[in-house]
């Protein structure tokens, strides 16, 4: 209800504005991903979707999704998508691991602009992604994750982090809003990976703590873990 309808009233709008919303935020947890499935899907869908909606003039097609989201404010429906899916959330399963990581879009590029990376946060048990950042490149992650986390429901949530996210700022971020936190320390932060290894040498000394190496490789690279 609290987000704006994009298009103007002169051009004859046929099909509710909320109503649209629904049927894309129903076709995408169907694994419906472009505007040519959600038309299909709320044709194919129309006597159930009948039972809460109106439809007074049947179900939009594709042409009109993507005029629609083709004019609507991405930042004003993610705001509103955010607060709405914190709200489910809860009722949904129990939190469980929040993994949050960046990844560039291959074959995005255009031209002289750069490729879109994208910093998504997805539950690995629920399978749903809750927020997504688009970044300039790879190092902006470390700005962009904090921004990120304080829009999401993340009580509960074990927040996991690849060492570009191993800042105290995103941890303080974190904690403050009821999650938990697990980052990986690389060689990166020297200082920070000495002291860790220090304490764990000396607990193993002393306590006898079980330590586990794994060494794996990939991406032509071999990484090492202990």
């Amino acid at each position: 209800d609290e987000i704006e309808d994009p298009r103007a009233a002169s051009n004859g709008t046929l099909y509710d504005f909320r109503e649209m919303l629904v049927i894309a935020i129903c076709a995408s947890l169907c694994d419906m991903d472009t505007c040519e499935d959600f038309a299909v899907w709320a044709q194919a869908r129309e006597p159930w979707l009948k039972k809460f909606l109106t439809l007074k003039n049947g179900t939009p097609s594709s042409a009109t999704f993507y005029r629609l989201f083709r004019t609507l404010d991405p930042k004003q429906f993610e705001t509103f998508f955010r607060r709405w899916v914190g709200q489910i959330i809860p009722a949904a399963a129990a939190p469980g691991q929040m993994a949050i990581d960046g990844k560039t879009i291959r074959g995005s590029a255009d031209g002289a602009r750069r490729p879109a990376h994208i910093v998504s946060a997805f539950s690995t048990d629920l399978g749903i992604v809750f927020g997504q950042e688009r970044v300039e490149e790879k190092s902006n992650e470390i700005t962009a994750i904090p921004e990120l986390l304080e829009a999401l429901y993340v009580k509960g949530f074990l927040v996991s982090i690849d060492a570009m996210g191993c800042q105290k700022r995103i941890a303080q971020t974190i904690t403050a809003k009821g999650g938990d936190y697990l980052l990986m320390v690389k060689g990166n932060q020297p200082s920070l990976l000495s002291a860790i290894e220090t304490a764990f040498i000396s607990r193993h000394e002393t306590d006898g703590v079980d330590r586990n190496g794994h060494a794996e490789k990939s991406h032509g690279r071999i990484v090492g873990q202990v």
